[in-house]
């Protein structure tokens, strides 16, 4: 039963942290564009 939860738990930091991940991306992709423009 703990493991599951371990399980979920690391499965929603994993999901963070790509969130997170494509968020910088989109930022560093907006400031790029921006001084682009």
């Amino acid at each position: 039963m703990s493991s599951l939860i371990l399980l979920h738990m690391q499965a929603r930091e994993r999901s963070g942290n790509l969130r997170n991940r494509l968020g910088n991306v989109f930022i560093s992709f907006l400031g790029s564009s921006w001084h682009c423009l």
